[in-house]
């Protein structure tokens, strides 16, 4: 019985051991902010990369397809807040700050520190 017991505690000892667990502190920023700098001054895009914000960006999208001219720098506004600087850009400019933060929302991941590992898969020799 013992031993049973014992084998019992050192299987679930092991699948404790092997599961991982991420923590996610929304009051503290995982990742590096997203900075844009126009005429020398930089400003910061918003931390807020909801669900509710991606939505809006998306409907911000849509009203650009359907010829908003509005839409983009109220996109813009959204992103960094409401600058006067937002009115005197062009229009090509803010499509480059739109992608560079789009970019950079996406790549987050890959900003963190990662440990490499040599993985081979099915049928790979080593």
């Amino acid at each position: 019985m013992a031993q049973r017991a014992w084998l019992q505690v050192q299987l679930q000892l092991r699948v404790y051991v092997k599961m991982s667990k991420l923590v996610i502190n929304t009051a503290q920023r995982l990742y590096k902010p997203i900075e844009i700098e126009i005429n020398g001054k930089t400003y910061v895009v918003k931390a807020i990369f909801t669900h509710k914000f991606l939505k809006k960006m998306s409907e911000y999208d849509e009203a650009i397809g359907n010829g908003d001219t509005d839409a983009p720098f109220e996109r813009l506004e959204m992103m960094i807040g409401k600058q006067a600087v937002i009115e005197k850009l062009d229009i090509r400019e803010i499509n480059k700050i739109t992608k560079h933060v789009i970019t950079n929302i996406y790549k987050a991941d890959t900003d963190l520190p990662v440990k490499e590992k040599n993985l081979t898969g099915p049928g790979d020799k080593n």
